[in-house]
């Protein structure tokens, strides 16, 4: 009988020393070290994903004040009197495109600046195409084809040569 409580104490003695913890081990249960390596592995997780909404949310906001300010110059060239519409502005002359797409290395305003342009790429030996724009612009295209692949092809190629600016791009004519 003098035993009972001694191994009472012992039991309570033994179970405070070795913790929870080591029931659950036992048991076969996480610890409360993986409960907790869980807990920061789920906030991550949802801190991650709070982050790419956020980033989603701001480049959807981006491109919707792109548009509006596409809208709002639009206005502007509608209430100076020019049809934003009209394909060619300023009295220029409608001439078809003979092919669906041209690689453009450049916008000029002044004709000066353009024929500067042409002369340098003729130098090289390029034929160049104008192509007049809305708002009075031209565009200098160094190539025109009626394949995106060959266009394409020689982008790449005029790039690798050093002749084609980095910032040249790809105008498709819709027929």
């Amino acid at each position: 009988m003098k035993k009972l409580p001694t191994y009472i104490l012992l039991c309570i003695f033994f179970l405070n020393i070795v913790s929870c913890d080591f029931i659950r081990k036992l048991a076969g249960r996480p610890t409360s070290a993986d409960i907790e390596e869980k807990a920061a592995l789920i906030q991550e997780r949802r801190q991650r994903t709070e982050d790419s909404i956020r980033v989603a949310k701001a480049l959807a906001q981006a491109r919707l004040d792109s548009v509006m300010h596409i809208d709002s110059v639009q206005c502007a060239i509608e209430d100076m009197g020019y049809k934003f519409s009209d394909r060619f502005a300023y009295g220029e002359s409608i001439e078809p495109l003979q092919h669906r797409y041209y690689l453009i290395i450049g916008v000029y305003r002044t004709a000066r600046m353009l024929q500067l342009q042409v002369d340098a790429q003729r130098k090289r030996g390029y034929n160049t195409v104008s192509l007049p724009l809305e708002g009075g612009v031209k565009a200098l295209a160094l190539y025109a084809s009626d394949d995106i692949d060959e266009l394409y092809c020689f982008l790449q190629q005029t790039r690798a040569e050093g002749a084609c600016p980095a910032d040249a791009w790809i105008y498709s004519h819709p027929y």
